[in-house]
């Protein structure tokens, strides 16, 4: 499974990472890399992820091989530490701990203070007090006490303390103790004890111990009981078997 920060290792021990993404058939993609030779692989999927989470010091990061055969050249001792002295322009280019930044392609982890606003089909992880504001199809994952507001049909994924708050179409998971607020056509499902509110026609599907409180003509959805509208202007509740 792809993470942060993914690489490929060929021969020589000559390291490749992308800009634009994490996955590794897109990195290789990207630079034409040959994996399959006639006699097994040509080069290593490999990674350096924390072992906590995101916010970790990239030098505590591990390494780690993505893949089950590796070449006759490969070199455990020598592949790490190429991919770590990789990992610092990966760092440069994608991990930002402060400042304000404008991203409209690719992938980037923001910790920190650091915030972002990102367009088209961009990609965020956030943790720590980190804070963006998607468009259009961006994605973000939020970790710790990052926050987010979402436009369009943005997405996001809130873990831990994460707060958000959706307008348009936008759609989030909310999980463990994360808060959203929901307005518009917004839409979101919650776990754990994961709290929203919902404003105008904003939904939510509710499992575990999560809980919602809905205004005007907003819905909730508790797996396997029932669904229940409540209309503020006539302030009462319509119920029917989901």
């Amino acid at each position: 499974m792809c993470q942060m920060a993914s690489f490929i290792v060929m021969s020589g021990f000559k390291v490749f990472w992308s800009k634009t993404s994490d996955a590794h058939e897109a990195i290789i993609q990207e630079f034409s890399l040959h994996m399959d030779g006639v006699q097994g692989p040509n080069g290593v999927r490999v990674e350096i992820v924390p072992t906590t989470s995101y916010s970790q010091d990239p030098s505590e990061w591990i390494f780690q091989v993505d893949q089950d055969i590796t070449p006759d050249w490969w070199n455990q001792v020598e592949a790490e530490k190429a991919t770590k002295i990789a990992l610092q322009d990966w760092c440069a280019a994608k991990r930002f701990t402060q400042g304000i930044h404008e991203i409209r392609q690719g992938s980037v982890l923001l910790v920190g203070l650091a915030q972002a606003t990102l367009y088209n089909s961009a990609r965020a992880t956030l943790c720590d007090s980190a804070q963006a504001t998607l468009r259009d199809s961006a994605k973000a994952t939020l970790h710790n006490s990052a926050q987010a507001t979402l436009y369009n049909s943005a997405q996001a994924t809130l873990l831990d303390l994460a707060t958000a708050i959706l307008y348009n179409s936008a759609q989030a998971t909310l999980c463990d103790s994360a808060q959203a607020t929901l307005r518009d056509s917004a839409r979101a499902t919650l776990y754990g004890l994961a709290r929203a509110i919902l404003y105008g026609s904003a939904q939510v599907t509710l499992k575990n111990a999560s809980t919602v409180l809905a205004y005007d003509k907003t819905s909730w959805r508790r797996k396997g009981k029932q669904t229940i509208v409540i209309d503020r202007r006539k302030a009462k509740a319509r119920v029917w078997a989901a």
